[in-house]
């Protein structure tokens, strides 16, 4: 292995270690330690990014039984995913 690619390794290990230590403390020093995403705003942006679409049909999301909500129907207890016949939608409250 040439010696350009090992020290590009390591360099990009040591950078990678400072990322990681810096997020970690940072996480571990800040007030709220939530680690869910109960907002499905990942997902939903991930969707964009990949499918170019707001559904949340390509992804394993329990496909529960309709629920009626105030002013939506929702897919069972998750009242942030609106269920409009077949694709799942969020609903931002």
């Amino acid at each position: 292995m040439p010696v350009n690619a090992l020290l590009t390794k390591k360099s990009d290990l040591i950078v990678s270690t400072i990322i990681f230590v810096v997020t970690l403390v940072l996480f571990l020093f800040s007030r709220v330690h939530q680690l869910t995403d109960s907002n499905y705003s990942m997902l939903v942006s991930q969707s964009l990014l990949q499918h170019h679409s707001f559904t949340l049909d390509s992804y394993d999301i329990p496909r529960l039984e309709p629920t009626n909500q105030l002013y939506h129907v929702s897919v069972g207890k998750i009242y942030q995913l609106e269920y409009i016949d077949k694709p799942y939608l969020l609903f931002l409250a």
